[in-house]
């Protein structure tokens, strides 16, 4: 396959990659933050060296999006991530939270 084609796919599998473990590790500490002290004592599968790990892997996730962005032919891939984020972000901005609102609110 010429590099034209397998750069800019491989770079957008990249960053959606990124992107997922990212959105998994913010999930992990949001529910964390919602245990009790108890609740988290109790955890049948714990993180080995809680919160570091996580926030060390978080660091490394800013990176590889970041070496996405300094390589030019990886640029593009990360600019259309973002605006796919973007408009992802319009949609549930403009659709779905309303519908949450009025949900709760009937």
């Amino acid at each position: 396959m010429p590099e034209q084609v397998f750069v800019p796919i491989a770079s957008l599998a990249a960053f959606a990659t990124v992107w997922v473990w990212v959105m998994i590790l913010l999930a992990h500490f949001a529910m964390r933050r919602g245990l009790s002290a108890e609740e988290r004592g109790n955890i049948a599968f714990p993180v080995p060296l809680w919160p570091v790990a996580p926030l060390l892997t978080l660091l490394f996730m800013g990176l590889v999006i970041a070496v996405l962005g300094m390589v030019e032919e990886t640029r593009i891939a990360l600019i259309a991530g973002l605006v796919w984020l973007g408009l992802l972000t319009a949609v549930w901005f403009a659709r779905v939270r309303k519908n949450a609102v009025l949900a709760v609110t009937e």
